[in-house]
């Protein structure tokens, strides 16, 4: 069993998604933690699940291709330390948020999406991830973007 996991729709359109989809089942999650969980939960944790989508950084240009390696929880305003997940070799992190984020001083070689920790932390043991960098930590880049493309 082979799943795709996106977070919304124009996610499959990606390079990687669009090659991938071949040979995954895709899922189409919805945005955040909640429907990552109310999505995946029942899903054999020894399925082979791809997650690809959009995140933003403050370290990697726009439209960048980025493998993840680490992830964990991110809370903005607290020093809580949540566990981290290794999905791969590497140095890149993917910080996962409740909200989208729009400014902050990220850890370096990190970018912030809103679903891979909700993912890693269902205990899924073949995990891979793959995020393009769609904005700067902008709300409104990312809306202006994706309005562009429906346009």
């Amino acid at each position: 069993m082979k799943y795709l996991v996106v977070a919304t729709p124009d996610e499959l359109q990606l390079p990687l998604a669009q090659a991938a989809a071949e040979t995954y089942t895709p899922i189409i999650t919805g945005v955040g933690g909640t429907n990552v969980i109310q999505m995946l939960q029942h899903l054999p944790r020894e399925a082979e699940i791809f997650n690809i989508g959009h995140a933003g950084s403050q370290c990697f240009e726009r439209g960048s291709k980025v493998i993840i390696s680490k992830v964990k929880l991110w809370h903005p305003n607290c020093t809580f330390d949540e566990p981290v997940f290794r999905i791969g070799d590497g140095a890149f992190w993917c910080l996962t948020a409740g909200d989208f984020v729009t400014s902050g001083q990220l850890p370096p070689l990190s970018c912030v999406d809103m679903e891979l920790a909700y993912i890693a932390a269902l205990g899924f043991t073949n995990l891979r991830s793959v995020k393009y960098i769609s904005d700067a930590l902008s709300y409104s880049e990312y809306a202006a973007r994706n309005a562009a493309k429906t346009s």
